[in-house]
């Protein structure tokens, strides 16, 4: 049932992270590229912010910084990690791909 009420309200919240989505990968290649930073350096700390969001792994100094950093400007913060922490509070849903640590043993999936 969680999991179904988190999937509702990021449906009905889905114009917004199309939109952070689109400002994301602008700034990714408009700063980071040219800059020779790699696009792949910000998803560990995108994956941060998103746990902390959601309640699963505390984590304040990155939720700070996150509106506050050329690719994850304010825009992307509040569309993009906003909507996660929303539909997180609403369902209490707080999925594997949101739980840190993973569940153990690991699988192959």
């Amino acid at each position: 049932m969680r999991l179904l009420l988190f999937i509702v309200v990021c449906i009905l919240f889905s114009p917004l992270p199309i939109l952070g989505l689109i400002a994301y990968t602008y700034q990714l290649r408009r700063h980071s590229i040219p800059q020779k930073i790699s696009g792949t350096a910000n998803e560990p700390f995108a994956t941060r912010v998103m746990m902390h969001a959601a309640g699963t792994r505390k984590d304040a100094a990155t939720y700070a910084l996150c509106g506050n950093l050329t690719v994850f400007n304010k825009f992307v913060h509040y569309t993009l990690i906003e909507v996660v922490r929303l539909a997180s509070l609403v369902s209490g849903y707080k999925g594997s791909f949101l739980s840190y640590p993973g569940p153990r043993p690991s699988s192959l999936a």
